[in-house]
């Protein structure tokens, strides 16, 4: 059998037109996480819950290595075996940072003051 070469890749995702990229300032408290494989960024962090001030939904992506990183370790710290709807939900603010060797800046999560 010859297959179109089509036939061979994954199906493409669709794409969230409520989601938005996480940026400096945003106060959330997350209650659920989902990662997506991404050939482009190679993964995308997910985060749903809620702002902190106004209380609305909202829902959240990243392809920063950093917030990634924070995300998959805030899942592996939830007892809940569905991500998508953590058992403890996280507070968190999102801060830019310059980082002291490099000077890059980049966003990582903090306690909300």
């Amino acid at each position: 059998m010859i297959k179109k070469f089509s036939q061979t890749q994954p199906e493409p995702q669709e794409q969230e037109t409520d989601r938005y990229e996480f940026k400096a300032d945003d106060y959330m408290i997350i209650d659920g996480i989902l990662m997506s494989p991404s050939s482009k960024y190679g993964m995308i962090g997910k985060a749903n819950g809620y702002d902190l001030i106004t209380q609305a939904r909202i829902k959240k992506r990243t392809t920063s290595k950093v917030l990634i990183g924070q995300l998959e370790h805030i899942m592996k710290q939830d007892p809940s075996p569905d991500k998508t709807a953590l058992q403890d939900h996280v507070k968190i603010k999102v801060e830019l940072k310059k980082a002291e060797k490099s000077g890059r800046m980049f966003l990582t999560f903090v306690d909300p003051v």
